[in-house]
C-alpha cells in the first residue's frame, strides 16, 4: 500500500500538467481551483490545501516552465523548485494548524515509542541520536523528494505529449502543440563542476566546527554532504551507463548492471568516486575519443 501511495503522489500533477501544456495556464488555474473545491467539501481545508501545495502548484509550473525555458535541464531545474517550495508552503500550513515544527526533534516523541517497545536505556540514546541526524538531514531529504517530483512529472509529461504528437502528425490537419523539450539521454546527465566546490565545502566546515557545537553549521556540512554524494553518485551512474553503451552492451544487461548498481549498497562508494572524477577530468569525453 505505501508503493500505490507514493506511485499516486509522484503521478498526482500529471493531469494539471496536461491541461497547462495543451491548454495554457489559466486553464492549469482553473483546474486546480475545481479540483480543490472538491476536495475541500468531503476533507476540508487540509485536503484542499494539500492538492494546492502539492500537485496542483507542481502543474501550474510546468506549464510555465515549459514555455520560459529553453532545455529540458532548465525546465527540470525549475520544477524542483517549484517543488520545493510546494513543500515548504505545505509544512507551513501544517506548522500553522497543527503546531508541529517538522524541523525540530520532539524528544518526548521519541522516548515514548522507545518506553512502547520496551528498549533500553542505551538503545534509547542510540535511537535518539539517530533520530537527531534524520532532523538535521530534512532538508537533504525535501530536495531529494522534489527532485524525484519533477524528474518523474517531466518524464511522464514529455512521453504522453510525445505519443500525442506523433498521432496528430498522422492524421492531417492536427493542431500545433506546445513543444515539451525533451530529456537528454542518460548517459549526457552530468553536473557541472561547481558541485566540486559545494563538496570540499562541507569538509571545511568540518574543520572549522569539529566539535559541532553550531547547529547551523552541523546542519550545512551534513546537507551539502549528503546531497553532493547522491548527485557524484547519478553522475557515477550516467558515466557507467555510458561506457556500456560505448561498449555495445545489450539493453537488458545494462537494466540489470544498473539495477544491481543501484540496490546493493558495496557498489555505492565507488560509483561516488567515479562521479567525482568523471566531473572533474570528463572521463565521458575521454571514452568519446578512444572510441573515435
Amino acid at each position: 500500500m505505501p508503493i500505490i501511495g507514493l506511485a499516486v503522489a509522484l503521478m498526482a500533477p500529471v493531469p494539471i500538467s496536461l491541461i497547462g501544456v495543451r491548454q495554457g495556464t489559466y486553464k492549469a488555474f482553473l483546474a486546480v481551483a475545481f479540483v480543490a473545491a472538491m476536495l475541500f467539501l468531503p476533507f476540508g481545508a487540509a485536503g484542499a490545501a494539500s492538492f494546492i501545495f502539492g500537485a496542483g502548484f507542481l502543474g501550474f509550473v510546468f506549464a510555465l516552465a515549459v514555455r520560459k525555458t529553453n532545455s529540458a535541464g532548465e525546465a527540470i531545474f525549475g520544477l524542483i523548485a517549484a517543488a520545493l517550495i510546494s513543500k515548504l508552503m505545505f509544512m507551513g500550513f501544517t506548522m500553522y494548524t497543527d503546531g508541529i515544527n517538522p524541523f525540530t526533534l520532539n524528544e518526548n516523541a521519541v522516548s515514548s515509542i522507545m518506553k512502547s517497545i520496551n528498549a533500553s536505556a542505551a538503545s534509547e540514546d542510540i535511537f535518539q541520536k539517530i533520530a537527531q541526524q534524520l532532523s538535521l538531514m530534512t532538508p537533504s531529504f525535501l530536495i531529494m523528494a522534489s527532485g524525484l517530483d519533477a524528474l518523474v512529472t517531466y518524464f511522464l509529461v514529455s512521453k504522453i505529449e510525445s505519443r500525442r504528437q506523433k498521432i496528430n502528425a498522422a492524421s492531417s490537419g492536427a493542431a500545433a502543440i506546445e513543444p515539451i523539450h525533451p530529456l537528454p539521454p542518460f548517459g549526457q546527465w552530468s553536473f557541472p563542476r561547481s558541485l566540486l566546490a559545494a563538496f570540499f565545502t562541507a569538509f571545511f566546515i568540518t574543520l572549522f566546527d569539529a566539535s559541532g557545537s553550531s547547529r547551523i553549521l552541523l546542519s550545512a556540512e551534513v546537507n551539502l554532504k549528503v546531497l553532493t554524494s547522491v548527485m557524484f553518485f547519478i553522475q557515477g551512474l550516467g558515466f557507467v551507463w555510458c561506457w556500456m553503451l560505448h561498449r555495445n552492451f545489450s539493453h537488458w544487461a545494462r537494466l540489470a548492471i544498473l539495477f544491481i548498481l543501484l540496490f546493493i549498497p558495496v557498489f555505492s562508494m565507488g560509483l561516488i568516486i567515479i562521479g567525482i572524477i568523471d566531473i572533474t577530468v570528463n572521463l565521458r569525453e575521454k571514452i568519446r575519443r578512444v572510441n573515435k
